[in-house]
Formats: C-alpha cells, structure tokens, sequence
C-alpha cells in the first residue's frame, strides 16, 4: 500500500479521509457480492434439491413396473432334492411331489488303448447330439466336410416338414429318407423316424495317419457339436489301461450321443460299452400315477414363475415347493419412496417460507418454478384409476398431511396387498403397458425435471450463470478499486508534501523577517 504521511503538514486526517472515499467506491463492489452471494445460495438450494429428486428417481425406479412392484418367494421343504427360486410372476401356490429320476447325460466307453498317443486311422467320422430328440438318424454323412452342422425341425405338416441345415432351410417328406444340404452344398442323408419340432448338431471330424487318439478327443471338443470326447488313463494295470470316453454335453434322451467311427481304422475295431444311459428327469406327483418328464435338472416350466433344481433323487420322500407373495419387500419399497418424496417436498418448503426463528425468507421465496415441482410431485401422488376398485392411493395406506408430507399406514397397505394384490400393483406401478400407476407416474415426472433441459436443470443453469458473471464484474470491479485507490493515495501524498512545502518556506521567511 502506497506511504502517506498522515496529515502531519495539512493538519487533516488523510487516512480517514481516504478510507471514507475508498469505502464510498466500494458500495458497488458490495452491492455485487451481495447478489453473488444470493445467487451462490440459490444454486446450492437447487443443487441439493437436485441431489433428493436423483435419490427419489432411485427409490421410484425400484418400483415403477409391475415386475419391479411384484415379489415372491418359492422354498422347498427338502433343499437336499430340490432347491426352488420364484420370480416376481409367480403366482401363491403349494406343489408336492416326489423326484422319481434325476436327468442325466449319456456317457459311452471304448475297450482300452495302449495309450493316448496310439493312432486312430486316416479318414471322416462324426459325432451327433439331439438327432433322436427331432426323430432323424444319419445314415451318410460322407457328404459333409470337416466343422458343424445344425438342424432345426421348425414346423411339421400333414405329409411335409420345414428344416433348416446348415442355415439353408428346406421342405422335406415326413417319412422314408431325406437328403438335407446346406448353402455351401454340405450334404447328408437322414433316416426318418417320428418327426418332432427341436434341434440337434452334428460334428464332423477328419483325422490324418498322424491323427492320436488325444488329438482327436481335442478335434471333436473343438468342433462344439453337443459331445465331449477324451482319451483317460485308467491305470487298471492292464496293458490296455487308455480308455476314449464320449459324452453327450446336455442330460436327456433327447440328448443321446450318436458317432460313426467306422472310417478310422484304429477305433472302428474297439468296442464301446455304456457307463452311463441318458435319462430324463422324472418327477410324481401326489397320486403316485401322474409324472412330469423333462430332459433338464433345471425346470423352469412346472410350476409358473418357478424355477426349481433338482439336486437328487428319492423316489420315497414327498417334497413340498412353496410359493408365496413377499409383501415385505414392496411395503419397504413403499416406505423408501414415501421417504425420499417427503425429503424433497421438505427442502422445497424450507427454501421457499419464512423462517419461524431468523424471520427471513427461504432462498427462493418466490420461485415459481419450486412451487411447480412441488405441486407437479403432488399431482402425480394423486393418479387415479377409475377402472379398478384400487382407485386412488389413499385406499392402500398412502396419504398427504395438512403438513405437506406424505405419511404410509403400513398395516392398511399390507391388508390391500393380502385382499387383492393385482389390483394393489397395478395402482402402484400400472399393467407394463399404457397404464402407468402411481409410481410410473411419478418416475417420469421426476426424469423430466432433472433431465438436461428440465426445470431443475434449467434453474441450476441460471443461477450458475449469475454467480459467474457476478464472479467477473467483482474482479474488473476490484481491479478498478486497487487503480482508484492508488490514484487517491498519489493525490493525498502530493497535497501533503507540497503543505509541508509551503510550511517550510513560511517559517523560513518568519525567521528572515524576525
């Protein structure tokens, strides 16, 4: 800061003086800062404001869509034979039954090997998997050239059928024997037996004189036709202790392994035995005479909604599934929205009313767009569908307070879920169709606001606009300060030097005079 001599010549306080004409210049920088400030406040308000609506979208989002609303539990009295899962379809049920037979995966074994390295024989073999599910055997496949081949009986008519091989689809006579061919020409000639929509695969594998038995366990799992193959060492003690194992990939009889190994000399000599037959899972019900027969441990289509895993089988032992509705989970959900809503609506109301203790406005008193997000909140809470008996949601526990907040009757909602739980879902989250409920109703509401060009956003914008233009004209507004008051200092300094001047000069001319 500039030195002044302090008014010791002029008589006058120039510091005083100075500081009275600095603060005089600053009332516009105060006056600046002041709006800043206020504007810095109002950004904050809609920020956090911003922050409860992202938390409420959160909260609504978890129950917007009847599949979201919608929950239940399956549990299985015996987890050591069926383990159950229910999904929010699923529909309050009890299912007894017994796990007569579990599935399984055909598994054939040849007569033993030297070892994995001995030869298999030049030539083409193929290994089939699904054949017997769709009714077709291969009777030629010397047609097709190395790699894989999927069939796909799609439709069967009176005397005629829709396949599709190799991505090339074709009708052909439901009986005798088919020639079917690719897009590449690829061909292969089926027997016919009963005809069933499905698919199946085939792998065809060529091996050279070099060809080991490992390497064309690995040319068969490489091919990736729904069978495993691989060359075990069984250590028996025999001369012969290499076994070459098939397997089909998927359990089920629809899923039994067929092969034709005839063309490769080291193993068209070897006999394959059977270590494990494929079967179907086999469940009975009650009676004792009704089964359901799947081709999977992994059900899916027994009970609507309900996933169950057979674990083992006891033909012995009852097994109750039961399904019920999880009204926990949604009366939580509830409370979590009702919760973030009145947060919202909270903040609003104090940013927008006198404080009963400083007497001050809110930081945006006589925003009209905060009243618009608390009345466009309202107004969604209040969807009504007239055509059901769950109208509005006062009749499930939900209301509004005189005091703005909203406020859940937790027993009163409970009772509507158990008295009619369809009706109860579809007010709340719609029917995943055009009919939206309350909360899908509430959850687009919200994505309006705080989208890009929604009013929250909108609001946040300006009010940052404002805080940082405020931001400039306080700094050009400061650079001008530190220029005036320099100017001042200069001026002030002078006037004292040129007094102290005069002074001299006066009292050398009294001493010349005397």
């Amino acid at each position: 800061m500039p030195s002044s001599i302090g008014g010791l010549a002029s008589g006058l306080n120039t510091t005083e003086i100075i500081n009275a004409m600095l603060a005089a210049e600053q009332a516009t920088r105060n006056r600046l800062v002041a709006k800043q400030n206020t504007y810095s406040k109002q950004l904050s308000t809609w920020t956090d404001l911003n922050s409860k609506l992202g938390s409420l979208k959160t909260a609504v989002n978890a129950v917007s869509t009847p599949t979201k609303v919608a929950s239940a539990t399956a549990s299985s009295d015996d987890e050591s034979l069926v383990y159950a899962k229910a999904s929010s379809t699923a529909a309050p049920s009890t299912f007894t039954f017994r796990v007569s037979q579990l599935a399984a995966a055909e598994q054939k074994m040849t007569t033993g090997f030297t070892d994995v390295t001995d030869l298999v024989g030049a030539g083409k073999a193929h290994v089939a998997a699904g054949l017997s599910g769709v009714g077709l055997t291969v009777t030629n496949a010397s047609g097709l050239s190395a790699g894989k081949y999927e069939i796909a009986v799609t439709e069967i008519g009176a005397s005629t059928a829709t396949v599709t091989f190799g991505g090339k689809e074709q009708t052909v006579s439901k009986t005798g024997t088919i020639t079917l061919t690719d897009n590449s020409g690829n061909s292969a000639t089926f027997s016919i037996g009963t005809l069933e929509v499905g698919t199946a695969k085939i792998g065809v594998v060529e091996a050279t004189a070099t060809t080991t038995l490992g390497q064309f366990a690995t040319a068969i799992n490489s091919v990736n036709a729904g069978v495993s193959a691989a060359a075990v060492n069984t250590n028996d003690g025999t001369a012969t202790p290499t076994k070459f194992v098939v397997s089909a990939q998927e359990a089920g009889l629809d899923h039994r392994v067929t092969m034709d190994f005839s063309n490769l000399s080291g193993l068209s000599a070897k006999t394959f035995s059977t270590l494990r037959s494929a079967t179907d899972a086999e469940l009975t019900l009650a009676d004792g005479v009704t089964t359901i027969t799947r081709s999977s441990n992994h059900l899916t289509d027994v009970i609507p909604g309900v996933t169950l895993d057979l674990l083992a089988a006891d033909s012995s032992t009852d097994v109750t599934v039961t399904v019920s509705r999880d009204e926990q989970t949604l009366v939580d959900a509830a409370g979590s929205v009702i919760d973030a809503l009145n947060s919202v609506l909270d903040a609003a109301k104090s940013a927008s009313t006198v404080n009963a203790e400083n007497k001050t406005l809110g930081t945006l008193g006589g925003d009209t767009r905060l009243r618009r997000v608390s009345s466009t909140l309202v107004s969604a809470m209040s969807y009504s569908d007239t055509s059901q008996e769950l109208q509005v949601l006062s009749e499930i526990g939900i209301s509004l307070g005189r005091d703005g907040r909203y406020s859940l009757d937790e027993t009163k909602l409970r009772d509507a879920i158990n008295d009619d739980y369809a009706g109860t879902v579809r007010l709340l989250a719609g029917d995943g169709g055009t009919v939206k409920g309350v909360f899908g109703t509430l959850y687009d509401t919200i994505k309006q606001m705080v989208d890009t060009n929604g009013v929250v956003n909108s609001a946040m914008g300006a009010a940052r606009t404002s805080v940082d233009s405020l931001k400039a004209r306080v700094l050009v507004e400061d650079q001008r300060l530190t220029v005036v008051e320099a100017r001042i200092r200069r001026q002030y300094t002078s006037l004292e030097t040129t007094m102290a001047q005069l002074s001299s000069q006066a009292n050398g001319l009294a001493r010349s005079l005397g």
